[in-house]
């Protein structure tokens, strides 16, 4: 029996984006990822269950009375969410089997995803990191907009 393919965990690149000369489909100048060595690399410790991808596009138009039909008005967005999961206290239990220095508040994981939320501190103006979503085949690029943190479950000495 052949061994199932291994699932890679999905991880969080910092990323940027440089300008190109080169000019690709339909006269759009190319942006070209860099990667960017000013933030961490994050590998989220269980992969997420559900990927929920939004495309939007800014109209206008069509709200009024005889007014003609709604027209693409600009700027096309799509926003990738999810949910991540991080847990210290399995991952304490291995990492003191391992013999390596276990993880005890889980904030200490989770400060590396919000990291995404801060602007560069080198760039005028101020900018936000790019970050690339990589699980398998699935990828995407964009900034982190919003952010929310929930803790559950509290070890005894809180």
């Amino acid at each position: 029996m052949e061994d199932p393919k291994k699932i890679e965990a999905a991880k969080l690149i910092p990323i940027d984006w440089k300008s190109g000369s080169n000019k690709g489909k339909k006269g759009i100048r190319k942006k070209t990822v860099i990667p960017l060595k000013s933030r961490e690399e994050v590998q989220v410790q269980f992969n997420p269950e559900t990927l929920k991808v939004t495309f939007t596009n800014r109209v206008t138009g069509g709200k009024q009375p005889k007014e003609s039909s709604m027209q693409f008005a600009g700027t096309s967005f799509t926003y990738l969410s999810m949910q991540l999961w991080f847990d210290v206290t399995a991952w304490s239990k291995l990492d003191k089997k391992k013999d390596k220095k276990s993880v005890d508040d889980v904030r200490k994981l989770t400060e590396k995803v919000a990291k995404f939320m801060e602007p560069m501190e080198d760039t005028n103006p101020p900018k936000l990191p790019g970050v690339r979503f990589v699980w398998g085949s699935f990828l995407f690029d964009g900034v982190m907009e919003s952010y929310d943190e929930t803790l559950e479950y509290f070890s005894e000495d809180g």
